[in-house]
């Protein structure tokens, strides 16, 4: 629920199936992801590009609207319903999708490099 949009983008590139690199200095906006290929790119921005994230929204049948708080929640669409539904929440619809596929992943704590906080 805390995941920074860096830190975000690298966590669902790792839930892609992608080996990411973290970035040299805390500053850097961005991080370098390495593909089954071997090519290396720089790492998709999933938390705020609907062309990036919103495939991985659909593939996952994530569910998302915006809450009576004034963010937004997301939900893994399950029929029927199932009591520990992965679920998030974000200040935008995409980052509540994206941080609801990490929620999937790996759970609702996760551990990132030291260069990523």
């Amino acid at each position: 629920s805390e995941a920074t949009s860096l830190q975000l983008n690298w966590l669902v590139a790792k839930c892609e199936g992608l080996a990411c690199a973290v970035p040299a200095y805390a500053d850097t906006p961005w991080v370098r992801v390495t593909d089954t290929s071997g090519l290396q790119y720089v790492c998709p921005d999933y938390s705020t590009d609907w062309a990036q994230g919103g495939p991985i929204k659909e593939k996952k049948k994530i569910v998302s609207g915006p809450s009576i708080d004034g963010r937004f929640f997301a939900f893994i669409a399950t029929f029927p319903k199932q009591e520990n539904t992965p679920s998030s929440f974000g200040d935008t619809e995409l980052i509540a999708a994206m941080r609801c596929v990490v929620v999937s992943h790996y759970g609702k704590e996760v551990r990132v490099p030291n260069r990523l906080i």
